[in-house]
């Protein structure tokens, strides 16, 4: 019986362990889409502040 509890614990740690790493891959990839949005943003204002 304390196998199984043992075991199930386990399972579980690493149910909550693939989660939170989903849920870091997910912000790091808005993180990029955002850092990609100002690099375009501030490329248009360098180039009106030249001309």
């Amino acid at each position: 019986m304390q196998v199984l509890i043992g075991i199930s614990f386990v399972c579980f740690l690493a149910l909550m362990f693939s989660l939170l790493l989903s849920n870091q891959q997910k912000k790091i990839q808005s993180n990029k889409r955002i850092e990609h949005k100002l690099d375009k943003l501030i490329t248009l204002l360098e180039k009106e502040n030249k001309s």
